[in-house]
């Protein structure tokens, strides 16, 4: 385990209305190993699992990521009640084919055409969820990479421009655990982004992704602020990069926004309920449709049909809700919020050498 006292930290006397020093390039790089370990640990459920682009041999060999656990209930029953059919065909009552050939038409052509129409369309539904989820947070990480720059360079003052990045960042990491449901998110997910005085504010509020963004909006106007001395040109200019700056935040905002919607809103119960009802149902009569045929092959049959029709079900109850931390198909967050801070130290590393390390006379070259 981390230990948290050891973790490098903005110092706690860090007053966000002073002007002393705060250099976030450097909190950043002395955590940046804290936090890398902190992200894959946390993440290591999707980070480290199969992914669908390495081949036939990894992905076709896998357990977990099938989600079985979620359809184990539906599943035995279906394959127990088989069993059991079997039991009484075979060696008690031996039915007579002939009465439920019926079956082995109205089976295939009614039951099993309309119940695949269902799960297609369940699985396209939530399959739709996860891939939005997945957009919104794309759009994150390119808003947050434009408003950086941005940042770097137009804003004139290094400690409020720290800060209204600083936020951003905090924005980015607060969205992901309030995605999953962590009341109170951990420190280490923080080091060297926050002090312990700012952690402790942003943890105790409702909403920490809000507070986020309000800090920063706070830290970006007092960036491009102006008064009656501003000579009308430069006014313009930091008006338009406000501008263009507080839309971008604007834009932050919805994709969290769409994400906790998601969330809160799973398809309707009185869809998935149907369905599920239908395909029990459907799986039960599977024995009585084959059974007289196919003797005591119907158990096996039983087992293929309903893992492959289970199986799309637990599919979508999987892409369904894409942000839990302990399922092997959730959105890979942890990764997402470590490329969010690795392209901000890129980005305050080019800007630093830009404006300290390089020599004039090599911008002529």
């Amino acid at each position: 385990m981390l230990d948290a006292k050891k973790l490098p930290t903005v110092s706690s006397h860090d007053d966000e209305g002073s002007q002393e020093s705060h250099d976030l390039l450097q909190t950043i790089t002395l955590s940046y190993q804290t936090l890398i370990n902190t992200f894959k640990q946390e993440g290591h459920f999707q980070i480290e699992y199969p992914k669908s682009r390495d081949g036939w041999l990894r992905t076709l060999f896998i357990w977990e990521g099938r989600s079985f656990d979620l359809i184990a209930s539906p599943f035995f029953l279906s394959v127990l009640h088989a069993v059991g059919y079997c039991i009484v065909q075979e060696l008690v009552m031996d039915l007579a084919r002939h009465e439920l050939e019926v079956w082995e038409v109205f089976f295939p052509l009614v039951l099993s055409t309309t119940l695949s129409l269902l799960l297609v369309f369940r699985l396209n539904r939530a399959a739709d969820r996860w891939w939005t989820s997945r957009i919104k947070w794309g759009q994150i990480i390119a808003i947050t990479r434009n408003l950086v720059s941005g940042l770097v360079t137009h804003a004139e003052h290094k400690e409020d421009r720290d800060r209204v990045i600083q936020w951003i960042l905090t924005f980015v990491i607060a969205t992901m655990e309030r995605l999953r449901d962590v009341k109170v998110p951990p420190k280490e997910n923080f080091a060297g982004v926050l002090c312990e005085r700012q952690f402790q504010e942003m943890a105790g509020v409702d909403h920490p992704p809000m507070y986020a963004t309000d800090q920063a909006r706070y830290f970006l106007a007092r960036v491009f602020a102006i008064d009656e001395e501003t000579p009308i040109g430069i006014a313009n200019r930091k008006t338009q990069n406000l501008e263009k700056m507080e839309t971008m935040i604007d834009e932050l905002m919805m994709c969290c926004g769409a994400m906790e919607r998601i969330k809160a809103t799973p398809l309707p119960i009185v869809y998935v309920s149907h369905l599920r009802t239908f395909l029990l149902l459907s799986l039960l009569m599977i024995p009585y449709a084959w059974g007289p045929s196919w003797g005591w092959a119907t158990i096996p049959f039983v087992a293929v049909t309903s893992f492959a029709w289970l199986g799309i079900e637990a599919a979508s109850m999987d892409a369904e809700y894409p942000f839990s931390p302990v399922r092997r198909n959730a959105l890979d967050m942890n990764s997402y919020c470590l490329l969010v801070i690795q392209g901000t130290m890129q980005q305050l590393q080019q800007h630093t050498k830009r404006n300290g390390t390089i020599p004039k006379e090599q911008c002529n070259v």
